[in-house]
């Protein structure tokens, strides 16, 4: 099983070898494979697929340090709900991988606190979380850290729109598009109606550009954990884009530590890019399904993208 895995390393950032970048398409393909071995009708959604893996550096028995590799969350899917906007909680609009993986950090993230205010010592031992000494929120414990795989570019500004800039003789991304009605639409573009009634998603570029800055941990989340940054990300068989996601990362500037609460600044992430996992066959089924798992769940969750609800099939 390559889900979990160490690696004795040199000092140095692990992440700049091309083991790292293969080893983090190795292991999140593995764990799909390995989730959905009970459900082998549902393989085709790994067409769309993103994984978060914590890094973190230890010890072994001999000394020597190594790089402990671990598949915490997963998420799947290539839509958004098309539908009428829902502002109750209890529809999920946004189902892209890169999305539905983070909502499922995000339910991990809970469940490390529940182990830190716990009663049980060796649980909160194994935390990713400690207490520091800067201010009540928790930290990420050291030499640890937290890295993205996807095998499709984020949808958006990297991906789909360019525009000609004369100022600078060059093609320059528009940065804020939204996905409505299975659409993707420069925000300068969308109309007003789409607003009061049916689902607009900021496109996913947009979003993880937004994560350099505020983190992925989520508003509530903020209030317990100082904010979680991504490392690195790795898209798997999208050379192509590399650059144009650095590069559109780069338009949002520098300058923001002066403006931005402690602990927040502006985290460049290093994209990276290694061949793509096995390549599956997609049907029209597929097209619509998205899976989510995280650690400590019992089994997958599936949700049909088009209509927002779990998938009972």
């Amino acid at each position: 099983m390559l889900w979990s895995a160490s690696v004795h390393t040199s000092c140095g950032l692990v992440w700049n070898t091309d083991f790292h970048k293969k080893h983090m398409m190795a292991i999140s393909s593995d764990k799909f494979d390995s989730l959905l071995k009970m459900c082998p009708h549902f393989l085709g959604c790994k067409s769309h697929m993103a994984a978060f893996v914590l890094v973190r550096e230890l010890t072994d028995t001999s000394g020597r340090a190594c790089k402990f590799y671990q598949v915490v969350a997963l998420g799947t899917s290539r839509f958004s709900r098309t539908s009428w906007l829902c502002c109750n909680g209890t529809v999920v609009h946004d189902c892209h991988a890169m999305i539905t993986a983070r909502r499922a950090l995000q339910r991990f993230l809970y469940k490390q606190l529940l182990l830190f205010f716990g009663t049980d010592p060796q649980a909160k031992e194994a935390c990713i979380f400690e207490s520091s000494a800067a201010g009540p929120q928790l930290q990420l414990k050291p030499n640890t850290s937290l890295h993205l795989y996807t095998n499709q570019c984020p949808e958006g500004a990297a991906k789909n729109f360019y525009m000609w800039c004369s100022a600078y003789n060059n093609w320059t991304p528009l940065e804020l598009h939204y996905h409505t009605k299975n659409l993707l639409v420069p925000a300068a573009h969308l109309n007003p109606n789409h607003w009061v009634a049916n689902v607009c998603c900021i496109s996913d570029s947009v979003k993880l550009h937004l994560w350099t800055i505020v983190g992925v941990q989520g508003a509530l989340l903020s209030h317990f954990i100082q904010p979680l940054y991504i490392a690195s990300m790795v898209l798997g068989g999208q050379k192509l884009y590399v650059d144009q996601l650095s590069d559109t990362s780069k338009c949002l500037g520098d300058g923001w530590e002066d403006i931005l609460p402690p602990f927040y600044k502006k985290y460049d992430i290093s994209f990276l890019c290694c061949e793509e996992a096995t390549p599956i066959e997609v049907s029209p089924q597929h097209d619509v399904l998205s899976i989510n798992w995280c650690f400590g769940d019992k089994d997958i969750e599936v949700v049909d993208s088009s209509k927002g609800f779990i998938d009972h099939r």
